[in-house]
């Protein structure tokens, strides 16, 4: 972590020996906004130099607080270009020590709850060929953020140019065939309606395929459990997960039934869902579902077998068993 003279007004998280880079071997660029867009990147130090470590020249917003710093003072979403500029020039110059060193064919924009909205302003800038936004994302009613914010609507998703279809934001193409991942990554968003979506690829000659099913009406119960193996001892737990099916086997994503439970040979000590604004007891033997899914926590403090059954009105139930030693 570092501040360069020739850009004061940003902080620098780099690998610590630049010199084994080179033409051959260059730093992306990822340039950040922080959380609350606040002008310094204090609150994310230990993550900006982990990412760097792994080979990436990453620029932050603002400096580290110094006595005559205030880490309240906000910033704005053009620093993040100016950070873009900066490493561009650095790369261009001879007589700078990143010379040559930089791979500014792969720009990434990133940023931090407001960060996040910094870097959704600044991502239509043609150089940027990555954007990355963390806890972050267009609100619904631009205006109720906190002052200073990005006000976005949700067009500005629009503005991002990509690469081979600079008229549709990421829209399959007709017949069209990538015999190439050389991202890593092909995406596409598909205007919904009921059916099945089929990707298919191939590598080393095999070809690999995913299907993707829309679901019907809520009617099974699937039961799985991360160990069907546990101690008799209240040190040791199994977690039994409850996935909410239609009657042909496929999981539904929006599932929110009341999911019951009973279990013989043991106890049931905790229920969840992951869902913040479900307020019941989690020490309750029911749950319901969040986005399909529940979860019960099996515990056992004496040897035997174990069956925990998962119940919903209008649902086939399910049952699993566990063995405690």
């Amino acid at each position: 972590m570092q501040t360069e003279s020739t850009l004061s007004t940003h902080t620098i998280f780099r690998p610590g020996n630049i010199s084994v880079f080179d033409e051959n071997n260059k730093l992306p660029i990822i340039s950040w906004g922080n959380g609350a867009c606040t002008n310094s990147p204090w609150e994310h130090v230990n993550f900006l130099s982990e990412v760097a470590s792994h080979g990436f020249l990453v620029i932050a917003i603002g400096n580290m607080p110094k006595e005559n710093i205030n880490k309240n003072e906000k910033s704005i979403s053009s620093q993040l270009i100016d950070a873009i500029d900066w490493a561009i020039a650095q790369n261009n110059n001879k007589k700078s020590p990143y010379y040559n060193k930089l791979d500014i064919t792969k720009i990434a924009v990133s940023g931090m709850s407001c960060g996040g909205l910094q870097t959704l302003e600044a991502a239509p800038d043609p150089r940027i060929t990555t954007v990355v936004v963390c806890n972050s994302g267009i609100l619904s009613n631009p205006g109720d953020g906190m002052h200073g914010m990005p006000q976005l609507e949700k067009d500005q998703l629009n503005k991002f140019p990509r690469k081979g279809n600079t008229e549709r934001w990421n829209q399959p193409e007709e017949g069209k065939v990538h015999t190439s991942t050389g991202d890593l990554h092909l995406s596409w968003d598909v205007p919904y309606e009921p059916g099945e979506l089929v990707a298919i690829g191939k590598r080393d000659g095999k070809e690999y395929t995913y299907r993707l099913v829309t679901a019907g009406e809520p009617a099974q119960i699937r039961l799985s459990v991360d160990r069907d193996l546990i101690k008799a001892d209240p040190t040791d737990v199994a977690h039994v997960t409850v996935e909410v099916l239609d009657k042909d086997g496929n999981f539904i994503p929006t599932a929110d039934n009341l999911i019951k439970f009973e279990v013989e040979g043991a106890e049931i000590i905790g229920v969840e869902s992951g869902n913040m604004s479900d307020f019941s007891s989690p020490k309750a033997k029911e749950r319901k579902a969040l986005n399909g899914l529940c979860l019960a926590i099996v515990q056992s403090e004496k040897p035997g077998r174990i069956t925990v059954k998962a119940a919903s009105e209008g649902l086939k139930g399910a049952s699993i068993n566990i063995v405690a030693e």
